[in-house]
């Protein structure tokens, strides 16, 4: 999604919000919770909430902002507890100003690559959140040189006049000015052109003092906007009653916008998968037919012996025949032991053996295209749907059959609503019990002295210590999988899976343990597997 945040009179309209209801409150704290983002606790419970983040950059006020217990950072502490004086945009920059006590100021730049907060002390850089290396100690001047319109300059086209002199408008009202006058970027330029594109650029900014706030919303995209653009039915407009209003919902749809993708993603993704899948096993199927084409060799080998067996004796390892209509000759391989009949018999099998199989074959591959044309039906349809709570009930579906087919490589006991006990059943999956699918408090069980599956103990509550019935339980299922099932009695040893090491060279389904306890029990089930 493009951002469409950073729109310099936007951030001229969010500034003058700013100063109006967040002047005069007190800096408490400045932390970073999240990569790119910043808050700013202030007094009164109420806070900014900053993202630097390129995808989408913005500044916006928030109330009761929750703080995690962890897992931040504490920034810019030198100026804690100092008063906010004054707020303001800085002239034909996409950066708000914030004046404070001590002759400090906090500048926010909106700038794609370049969006940061600064810290400045007597108009010289002192702290910076993003690159400090690169900024301190360098002058607010260096750092917010103005751009200035050049003088005298040629315009090829209506394009280049608008970059020189026009670009601080972004791409929406621009659009809005091109469309109202019915002119092109490519036009060529002239002084008709520029009269009439500075009078509605004139327009447009006496328009921003009597700011709506307006959000734009399609399907493809959304688009906030000071004043009416007239989007057309294709649109649906909602109103707000000020800026940081309209600026916290256009999160809201962006960050809807975002997770829609996400989940759109995963789906698609899974679906491009089992496409490709398809896709190999029908070009497997398809050499398979190729390598099979010459099961009508063999019946012409059958014919071919059955018509001259007079000439064939028994211990004959090859006959030869000539092929009249291509004038080749045919060497036909015999087996010495059988008779001529027998031998034609042979090949007679072997061509209903591979004309059944190419029509195995066939009706596979058919199954396989009507599998795949269903499997891209479904992918088209995923594109095309924007239902967010539809997409996400796909994934957990998708998530679960997943989770059900890989799972399914274990056996699995359920002994109460807290424990569980699953076995590996080969080597692979013993690995992916141990490695991949156990918690590192689970219990890990494994039979001494003789070969055995890999048993798990799992624990639905991580803080809740199985007795000592749960674990003669998950010990007495370990030895029943394992080389010791017929014994009386069995040592099973046991410790927590984060003591079950798996070293560089060692083969599949071997592991070391350590601080393990040793109990004795009798290989036996509880009950029926699930």
């Amino acid at each position: 999604m493009i951002n469409m945040l950073n729109n310099y009179f936007l951030i001229l309209e969010l500034s003058r919000y700013l100063n109006k209801n967040i002047s005069g409150k007190n800096i408490t704290e400045i932390f970073s919770q999240e990569k790119n983002k910043l808050v700013i606790s202030l007094s009164d419970n109420a806070s900014l909430e900053f993202s630097a983040d390129n995808e989408l950059i913005y500044l916006v006020a928030k109330k009761d902002y929750s703080k995690s217990k962890k897992n931040y950072i504490n920034l810019f502490q030198e100026i804690y507890g100092e008063q906010i004086k004054n707020i303001y945009c800085v002239e034909n920059e996409r950066a708000i100003c914030f004046v404070l006590g001590n002759d400090y100021k906090l500048i926010f730049t909106f700038i794609p690559n370049k969006a940061n907060v600064y810290i400045l002390k007597n108009d010289v850089i002192e702290n910076v959140f993003k690159n400090r290396l690169r900024y301190v100690e360098k002058t607010y001047r260096q750092i917010f040189e103005k751009k200035l319109t050049k003088s005298g300059l040629i315009f090829n086209n209506v394009k280049d006049y608008l970059k020189s002199n026009y670009y601080l408008f972004g791409k929406n009202y621009t659009a809005y000015v091109l469309k109202i006058l019915n002119i092109k970027e490519n036009d060529a330029f002239n002084d008709d052109i520029k009269n009439k594109i500075d009078f509605e650029f004139e327009k447009l900014i006496k328009s921003f003092t009597k700011p709506e706030y307006l959000i734009y919303k399609s399907e493809a995209e959304i688009n906030p906007s000071l004043v009416n653009l007239n989007p057309g039915t294709e649109f649906v407009s909602s109103k707000y009653n000020d800026i940081n209003e309209l600026i916290n919902d256009y999160l809201k749809y962006s960050f809807q916008g975002q997770r829609l993708t996400s989940v759109k993603e995963h789906l698609t993704d899974n679906f491009e998968k089992i496409s490709l899948n398809i896709e190999k096993k029908i070009k497997s199927i398809e050499k398979q037919i190729e390598n099979s084409e010459n099961s009508l060799l063999y019946k012409t080998y059958g014919d071919i012996i059955l018509s001259n067996s007079g000439k064939i004796s028994k211990g004959d390892k090859i006959y030869e025949s000539i092929d009249e209509s291509a004038k080749e000759r045919i060497r036909i391989p015999l087996n010495p032991a059988l008779k001529a009949s027998d031998n034609a018999q042979k090949y007679y099998d072997k061509y209903k053996r591979q004309k059944n199989s190419i029509l195995l074959l066939q009706n596979k591959m058919k199954a396989l295209r009507l599998e795949k044309e269903e499997n891209d039906r479904k992918f088209k349809e995923i594109e095309l749907n924007t239902e967010f709570k539809e997409l996400k009930k796909m994934e957990k579906k998708q998530i679960t059959e997943e989770e059900d087919e890989t799972t399914g490589l274990f056996r699995k006991f359920i002994l109460n609503e807290s424990f569980e006990v699953w076995v590996g059943k080969n080597s692979a999956s013993n690995d992916l019990l141990t490695m991949r699918y156990s918690a590192q408090n689970d219990l890990w069980f494994h039979v001494r002295g003789a070969s055995g599956s890999h048993t798990v103990l799992k624990k639905n509550n991580k803080n809740e210590i199985p007795d000592k019935k749960i674990i003669e339980t998950a010990a007495s299922i370990a030895a029943y999988y394992s080389k010791a099932r017929n014994a009386t009695s069995v040592p099973v040893a046991y410790c927590e899976r984060k003591f079950v090491k798996k070293k560089k060279g060692f083969k599949e389904g071997s592991v070391v343990m350590e601080r393990e306890k040793v109990i004795f029990v009798k290989p036996t089930l509880p009950g029926d597997v699930s």
